[in-house]
């Protein structure tokens, strides 16, 4: 998830934020902001989730709940949780439990479909993303449309992603991502011309990657060009020597 991490310092002084109320003649410290202690314990425990920590994560993540039960993008991120330790049913429960506050908050319908398409729940990922891109304030359209046509790829629905893969670039003409996808099913079904004709518009908005000059590698060598085959191999193998498409070159699995 694409979230916005506050530094320790920072949650930690949300967290301490208080204001003195006088009650019958006495000083009463109070919670100053609830909600943005909650916000803070969150995002506390995200951060704390991709260190690695996961302990001191779920109790940020509880300690939110307690302080806001109602909030769902709280219980996302206890989804989120949830998917890392490798708990599914949990993940879903707290992914139902958003929705059931906000049905049409499409952040987590976003979020929800991405988990279902890991789980290979094809058809349900689906209708979340669609319930997503429909909801008209939403404005990651382009990433959820991006998101489905990944999953539709997976599924092996190859005209379907073509399809999500467009919308997303649609609503962002520059997503090097849906390019690079696009080129690959096209090599995939031998539109070569479409093919090439992507992987130049990817070229202009993105840097070299290990899956780009796979692609290009698998254009040129179904059309039969060994010396360009060569060209983006040698560039591959030094730019990613590491790369599992840099040892599928060397053994000529193309």
């Amino acid at each position: 998830m694409k979230k916005l991490i506050l530094g320790a310092s920072v949650l930690l002084s949300l967290l301490g934020c208080v204001s003195e109320t006088t009650v019958a003649g006495k000083s009463v410290s109070q919670s100053m902001d609830v909600n943005g202690a909650a916000k803070a314990r969150m995002q506390l425990g995200i951060q704390y989730l991709q260190q690695g920590n996961t302990e001191q994560a779920k109790f940020n993540l509880e300690k939110a709940l307690a302080y806001n039960s109602r909030d769902p993008e709280i219980h996302r991120a206890l989804a989120y949780y949830y998917e890392v330790v490798n708990e599914p049913m949990q993940a879903e429960k707290a992914y139902r439990q958003a929705l059931s506050i906000s049905r049409n908050d499409a952040d987590t319908m976003n979020n929800y479909g991405t988990f279902l398409c890991r789980e290979k729940k094809y058809a349900e990922a689906e209708e979340q993303f669609l319930r997503a891109v429909n909801v008209t304030t939403y404005v990651r359209v382009g990433d959820t449309y991006e998101n489905a046509g990944l999953c539709a790829r997976e599924s092996g629905q190859l005209d379907k992603a073509l399809v999500y893969f467009d919308n997303a670039l649609s609503h962002s003409p520059r997503r090097p991502l849906s390019l690079l996808e696009i080129a690959g099913i096209h090599v995939t079904q031998e539109n070569y011309d479409e093919a090439r004709n992507y992987l130049l518009q990817y070229q202009k908005v993105a840097s070299d990657t290990p899956q780009s000059l796979w692609t290009w590698i698998r254009l040129e060598s179904a059309q039969n060009r060994e010396t360009a085959v060569r060209s983006f191999g040698r560039r591959l193998v030094n730019k990613f020597p590491q790369s599992t498409e840099s040892q599928h070159y060397l053994n000529n699995e193309y």
